[in-house]
């Protein structure tokens, strides 16, 4: 009789097991993340629309970090190799936020230079360059620059043997002081929440349903006094990065980690076509902006209508995001996987 090693089945099971919760849960955040952007309820219902982009949707972009860290982490092992397939990593999300930055050019010149509230072209040059350095080229892309900074400075504590508990509590740190220094974007938010991603990855863990649930809805709820009743950009330079925003995501995460549905292949396909549309989505809205000043200047009337903006928006970016997934799987244009 052979006899198995039943860690390494448990651990190859894990590596081919697909997380089709978390491909659908991307998907629809992404479309949160959309929303966010263009906030379509503003005019309508003002309150529930400062609930659901200060509150209910902030924990979409801590669970793509969470996920694209597990991903990674779980597969890779602490060695040369390791190290190695994690700067192949690295050097990916910095040519996607390189690629996708020279793509929203028009965009940053229009909205950053010609448009710059705070100046003339000269400073507007200078913040959309700087920008560009510091991780923030255009609205969504700063996700990019930061799973770079933050994957990067994860490795290397891996490198110097930290445990994954010390490296969460490393991050709250650096989460901590971005509150109290006013930086949204990098290291100080990313990072947290990609070590959380790595805790999943290489610890067991085991919580009671009931201990989810309470766990999640705390969370919520104390942020939400966070936000709304004691603010904590009242205290602190950030509003943006709440403390009770890690554990919410990290109970969210576990939740749907721990989701089962069946294979399908729907589930591959939106894996792939939540994340271009992510990248694309604010190109579209930024056409169309475009498109409706034109015939505003034509017609000399109002046309903004925010939710047809956001319905246009969603429906061309996802037929764009397709037509790209497709034709980047033919030999002819198989160059377009340069876009994720």
């Amino acid at each position: 009789m052979k006899i198995v090693d039943k860690s390494l089945t448990d651990t190859t099971m894990l590596l081919k097991k697909n997380y089709n919760s978390v491909d659908l849960a991307k998907f629809l955040m992404c479309l949160c993340v959309a929303y966010g952007h263009i906030n379509f309820l503003q005019d309508i219902v003002p309150f529930w629309n400062d609930f659901a982009i200060k509150y209910a949707m902030r924990v979409t972009v801590p669970f793509f970090f969470m996920s694209t860290s597990f991903f990674l982490f779980r597969r890779v092992k602490e060695d040369k190799d390791g190290y190695r397939q994690i700067k192949k990593y690295i050097m990916k999300f910095l040519r996607l936020y390189i690629v996708w930055t020279l793509l929203y050019t028009p965009a940053i010149i229009v909205d950053k230079v010609i448009k710059y509230p705070y100046g003339g072209i000269k400073e507007g040059i200078f913040y959309a360059v700087t920008d560009i350095f510091r991780g923030a080229s255009y609205t969504q892309l700063w996700f990019l620059a930061s799973l770079c900074i933050g994957t990067a400075v994860t490795a290397l504590c891996l490198y110097i043997h930290l445990k994954p508990f010390a490296i969460v509590c490393f991050a709250f740190a650096v989460y901590a002081l971005g509150i109290w220094v006013q930086s949204y974007y990098g290291l100080f938010f990313g990072f947290v929440f990609i070590a959380l991603g790595l805790f999943y990855a290489k610890k067991n863990i085991r919580l009671k349903g009931i201990t989810v649930f309470l766990g999640f809805f705390l969370s919520m709820l104390f942020g939400y006094m966070e936000i709304f009743i004691f603010p904590v950009n009242t205290i602190t330079a950030n509003g943006e990065m709440g403390f009770f925003l890690i554990p919410a995501a990290f109970f969210l995460f576990y939740f749907i980690m721990h989701i089962e549905l069946k294979d399908r292949i729907i589930y591959v396909k939106l894996r792939e076509l939540s994340m271009m549309f992510y990248y694309l989505h604010m190109l579209v809205n930024f056409g169309y902006r475009c498109m409706i000043k034109i015939l505003e200047l034509l017609w000399k009337k109002d046309l903004v209508n925010m939710f047809v903006q956001y319905i246009v928006v969603v429906t061309v970016s996802l037929l764009l995001s397709e037509a790209v997934l497709r034709l980047s799987h033919t030999q002819k244009y198989s160059w377009l996987r340069i876009l994720y």
